[in-house]
């Protein structure tokens, strides 16, 4: 792992903090959540130390501990079930 303060590349970040996808870190970039240099051909850099300040300070959701009612499932999980069940059946 290299050094907290050592610039290293997009693709290197989200092997190091696998908890991350690519368009959490775009997000973050665009509204200015997260400390980044831009590199050659618009590519962006960052520093270990700012991606784990960003990561607590982001909010996660919490796993309940019950089964969740289909009705409070957002739409498009509701729909994507049903569609895989109409395949599947």
């Amino acid at each position: 792992m290299p050094d907290l303060a050592v610039l290293i590349s997009e693709k290197e970040v989200l092997a190091y903090r696998p908890c991350l996808a690519r368009g959490t870190l775009l997000a973050a970039r665009k509204t200015g959540t997260i400390t980044w240099t831009r590199g050659k051909r618009n590519s962006a850099w960052y520093r270990l130390s700012d991606v784990d300040l960003f990561l607590r300070t982001k909010e996660y959701p919490v796993r309940l501990d019950r089964p969740i009612d289909a009705g409070e499932l957002p739409l498009t999980t509701r729909a994507a079930q049903e569609s895989a069940h109409k395949i599947l059946h």
